[in-house]
This record gives structure tokens, sequence and C-alpha cells, in this order.
């Protein structure tokens, strides 16, 4: 039987979609100026979809690892409670 990862469980439940009023300004103002950066390096389409895919990407991952590190916080919480 094979186990999920931490990072299993957290795409199953598609934790990703969380957010905050402060993440969502964030990440606004990061499209804002990332198009600003696009219009005026007048970047290829290919590079401007390499952009936004390693936003999008490194976002993914933060959350990921902050799930993760939550996660083992909580269980080594309540592994050291007795």
């Amino acid at each position: 039987m094979k186990y999920p990862t931490v990072e299993d469980i957290f795409l199953t439940f598609e934790l990703n979609e969380e957010t905050t009023e402060e993440l969502t300004d964030m990440n606004y103002t990061l499209n804002k100026n990332l198009d600003c950066l696009i219009n005026k390096e007048k970047l290829s389409e290919d590079d401007i979809e390499c952009v936004r895919n390693l936003k999008s990407e490194i976002e993914c991952e933060s959350r990921i690892i902050g799930f993760k590190q939550g996660f083992y916080f909580a269980v080594k919480l309540f592994t050291n409670a007795n």
C-alpha cells in the first residue's frame, strides 16, 4: 500500500486555492508590474509564457512548503504532547 505524501494531501484537497486579501493584493501588484515589464522590454510570447508559468510554479511550491512545515510542526507537537 502506497501512503500519500504531504504534497499529495495538499494537492488532493485543493489547498492551493486558499488565499488571503493580502496575497490577492500582492499577486495583483506583481501581475501589474510584470505586465509593465513585459510591455517595456517587448519580450517574446515564449518568454512571457515562461515568466508567467515560473511565477505560478513558485507560488504553488511556496504554498506546499508552508503546508509541509505546518504539518510537520503539528505532528511534532502532537507526538511530544505525552
